[in-house]
């Protein structure tokens, strides 16, 4: 039975039908209402926009300003680094000269002589 009513309807000649268009009315003009819809609708979005350039221009400038204070604070540990190897360098070098032997032989050098009774103890601290 279904077979004989898909028979039938293929066997119906085809009648091409225009296509038909829906009929739009197009608007004349905006009501008063609609306009100001539309400006207000038009001024949020620009506002939006704007507000969303300017925060996007000043989240740039914060991240160059970070970077910029990171590579100055870079620097800075680079100095810091080179003067303590500089300083503990210094350290080794007054270390090295303050010895009892060196400043002896300097002594006895310059014609010093170490006399026991003018000698004093120190305590270094």
């Amino acid at each position: 039975m279904a077979n004989n009513a898909a028979r039938q309807i293929e066997r119906q000649p085809r009648v091409n039908k225009p296509a038909e268009k829906p009929n739009r009315q197009v608007p004349q003009g905006y009501s008063p209402e609609q306009q100001a819809l539309r400006k207000l609708r038009n001024v949020f979005v620009t506002g939006i926009v704007s507000v969303s350039a300017c925060l996007s221009i000043w989240l740039l400038s914060v991240q160059a300003n970070n970077y910029e204070m990171n590579t100055n604070i870079q620097q800075q540990e680079a100095k810091i680094t080179q003067q303590v190897q500089t300083n503990s360098d210094l350290k080794a070098n007054v270390d090295e000269l303050s010895r009892y032997d060196r400043v002896y032989k300097e002594a006895n050098k310059n014609g010093l002589k170490s006399n026991e009774n003018n000698v004093k103890a120190v305590d270094i601290k």
